[in-house]
């Protein structure tokens, strides 16, 4: 909603074609007909697929609705993403038979098998089909964009002069904290250094995001007696064993499962009583939690992932360790829980940083990068004379 909320405010007719599913609304739906900004948004149903044998029957039906909008249209935005056929596999080659100028964003490499995370063969297989599927579709691409620069690398290859690194964000002015309030609660967190190091993480609960290192991790500060006090939000796959290994601790390192709390103010708020964030990620991907913590001047315990190193400068706005390493996971908090005055000044550094990533400066960003692209296909493409 947030994104089609940004998409409005330059682009007139906006129209919106995705799997609909008959039935009751999940918990916490957004009726789009109350929000004003999308009144003028339509909205095309395409078939929700129960399965990929289900998908395939039901593809000749996609493509009609989709060859239908897509003749209709002058710029077409496709995805990477969808299950069980991704959706740029199918509008990419309907746009190019028209001709219609495409544009593409990626987020994230879901499809891929991070390091260390178990896979049975089926699924490697897939991987490899996907990244196949997916560099076409980004290769022909007019205009894609990425929020990391190893994305580009990798999907593009040589031609990925052609690709434009935006990061992802959702934090919006009001998200930040004011310099003097920051300072403000630091000076709070300070007068308190004699207790725990305060950590939090936020995210799904997989092996993706680091779980099994961060499990071991603090068990190794609980082994070597470290006070350090880690609160978790979210949950998945491995909340049991989370909650396993918090009832193992006793001394002076602990784990809490705080379940999963709204995104908005009240979580941003929550944020704010710790002396950094933790995200232990093994995969490739730039999560917007970064951005989130930066707006509420939290420094960030990293892992060195492709996606991380963009956005988390090490001693600058955070740490950073080497990914699946417990050892250096361990070394990170020992020191983070040591050097607190460094916390506050990465902190500091961070809400700064943050002044110039939020969801609307983003969104310009790329408008202003389709601008130049459409500008310059008109100069490439002359009207001639009649």
């Amino acid at each position: 909603i947030k994104d089609l909320k940004q998409h409005t405010r330059y682009i007139r007719k906006l129209v919106l074609a995705s799997p609909c599913v008959h039935g009751a609304p999940p918990e916490g739906y957004l009726p789009v007909d109350d929000i004003p900004e999308l009144a003028n948004v339509e909205y095309v149903d395409l078939p929700a697929p129960r399965n990929t044998l289900d998908g395939l029957g039901k593809l000749p039906i996609t493509l009609a609705r989709l060859w239908r909008e897509i003749r209709k249209a002058d710029i077409v935005h496709t995805s990477i993403a969808g299950w069980p056929i991704p959706e740029g596999w199918i509008t990419t080659p309907l746009a190019k038979l028209h001709k219609r100028f495409t544009t593409i964003v990626v987020e994230s490499s879901f499809w891929r098998m991070a390091p260390s995370v178990e896979a049975n063969w089926k699924q490697r297989i897939r991987a490899v089909i996907t990244e196949w599927g997916n560099r076409y579709v980004v290769r022909s691409m007019d205009l894609p964009f990425f929020n990391q620069t190893q994305y580009r690398y990798e999907l593009l290859g040589e031609d990925r002069d052609r690709g434009h690194v935006v990061h992802a964000t959702w934090i919006d002015p009001h998200d930040l904290l004011t310099p003097r309030a920051a300072a403000d609660l630091w000076r709070g967190k300070r007068t308190r250094d004699g207790e725990p190091l305060r950590l939090v993480f936020a995210g799904s609960l997989t092996a993706a995001k680091g779980l099994p290192l961060l499990l071991k991790g603090i068990l190794k500060a609980a082994e070597f007696g470290l006070p350090v006090q880690l609160d978790i939000f979210g949950n998945g796959p491995f909340v049991d064993e989370c909650a396993r290994v918090a009832a193992m601790l006793k001394g002076e390192a602990r784990i809490r499962l705080r379940g999963t709390v709204p995104y908005g103010p009240e979580f941003f708020k929550r944020l704010q009583q710790y002396h950094a964030l933790i995200y232990p990620v093994v995969s490739n991907e730039q999560p917007r939690i970064i951005f989130d913590a930066y707006a509420q001047a939290l420094p960030i315990l990293a892992s060195a992932s492709p996606g991380m190193r963009e956005c988390v400068k090490d001693f600058h706005t955070g740490r950073l360790f080497t990914p699946n390493d417990p050892d250096q996971l361990f070394e990170t908090i020992a020191w983070a829980h040591d050097n607190r005055d460094r916390l506050q000044t990465m902190g500091m550094n961070a809400l700064r940083f943050a002044e110039g990533q939020t969801h609307e400066a983003m969104h310009r960003q790329r408008w202003q990068r389709l601008v130049e692209r459409l500008d310059s296909r008109l100069l490439e493409s002359p009207v001639t004379p009649g």
